[in-house]
């Protein structure tokens, strides 16, 4: 007779944070950063990059793509306890809203300030239609015809906030207690009302993108593991198949370059590996080593928000030529630039991020100082 120990899996999937998830959180926000770091140089750096290093720093776009996936994971397990009705709806896209909108509004003025002192931006023009859309994370048109917002990184905030939009009714109806189905109806719903010719373009360019289909990834992940977790006795050879798998798509997604733009492509190229990584992340127990390094992932929102300061005063710098005797070969700038930027940017998630959150939180809630759980 087997015991019910071997069916179920190693790692309790319902309850506290899994550390390996947050470490994957800070592999994702190194990667962004070793990319536009990577673009820097390649612009401004007066060696250019070795080829293995120009196929890592375009690969290294790919970690927006898995932080969509790990928002779809986290939203459907931290909403797995959630009643259905109104009051949940409210309750869970408040949550969200918190968690998004005053960090990422602190850092746009910051840099709605340096572009009007003549600092930062300079050739930019942003009408009051794009500095408002870029408040409320709404795609304007700039004049040049980009759906960016003044602080760049808040084009993927605009796809996390329309996911959770789109959750949230989906809690408010109670489909989120039903099967994928159903979860995915409203997306594909809304995806397809999207391509009618009455749609404005830049909705469309949300609702109607194929990396949404990357935050349900994560959501199909949250359901399998909850639905079917795999035995025990069947974890180390699933991380050995998923580890194999990872490696091919990522060594494919290197070698065909970085994916431009929005479209299918993308979600193929880096969606379906990011979806195989978050896998292999939920069947991976913890180290020691690994809660060491959960702080980064604990950072992560405030990296992804806070690192293009430091790209762009590294090629305020390489703009003006370097004073040393030697230059240094591109690879050791790119290696010790990234780290340098990752770990002063995460500084912001102590000074800023995580007094902000708590004092909002404690206003909401008087008597409490929770901060609100982390998911983008």
């Amino acid at each position: 007779m087997t015991n019910d120990a071997d069916r179920r899996p190693t790692l309790d999937l319902n309850s506290g944070k899994l550390d390996a998830i947050q470490l994957l959180r800070a592999i994702a926000a190194l990667a962004v950063v070793v990319h536009h770091v990577g673009l820097t140089l390649t612009s401004y750096y007066p060696t250019p990059l070795s080829s293995p290093l120009m196929m890592l720093s375009g690969l290294g776009a790919a970690g927006v793509d898995l932080f969509f996936v790990i928002s779809g994971y986290i939203i459907f397990r931290s909403t797995s306890k959630l009643e259905s009705g109104p009051a949940s709806a409210k309750s869970f896209l408040q949550k969200r809203a918190l968690r998004i909108y005053p960090t990422y509004w602190i850092w746009t003025s910051v840099l709605l300030l340096m572009w009007l002192g003549g600092i930062a931006l300079k050739s930019h023009q942003f009408s009051p239609s794009v500095i408002a859309g870029s408040y409320f994370l709404v795609p304007v048109a700039r004049g040049d015809g980009s759906l960016h917002p003044i602080l760049d990184q808040g084009w993927t905030l605009t796809f996390e906030m329309y996911f959770y939009l789109v959750f949230s009714l989906i809690i408010l109806l109670g489909l989120r207690k039903k099967n994928l189905a159903w979860i995915a109806s409203p997306f594909l719903l809304f995806a397809i009302a999207g391509l009618l010719p009455t749609i404005p373009e830049n909705l469309r360019g949300v609702v109607s993108s194929p990396l949404i289909g990357e935050f349900l990834l994560g959501v199909c992940l949250g359901w399998a593991f909850s639905k079917c977790p795999p035995p025990v006795r069947s974890i180390p050879s699933i991380r050995w198949g998923l580890t194999a798998i990872a490696i091919a798509l990522l060594v494919f997604a290197a070698l065909r370059g970085e994916v431009k733009g929005t479209g299918i492509e993308r979600l193929l190229v880096y969606g379906t590996p990011s979806a195989v990584l978050v896998a292999l992340a939920l069947l991976t127990p913890s180290t020691q080593l690994v809660r060491r390094l959960t702080w980064l992932g604990d950072a992560s929102y405030s990296i992804y928000l806070t690192h293009g300061f430091f790209t762009l005063a590294l090629g305020t710098v390489l703009k003006r030529g370097l004073t040393v005797s030697e230059t240094p070969p591109a690879g050791v700038v790119l290696a010790i630039a990234s780290l340098a930027i990752l770990l002063i940017s995460s500084t912001a998630y102590w000074l800023v991020e995580k007094p902000v959150t708590r004092a909002i939180t404690a206003a909401i809630r008087p008597g409490s100082s929770t901060v609100a759980p982390q998911s983008t």
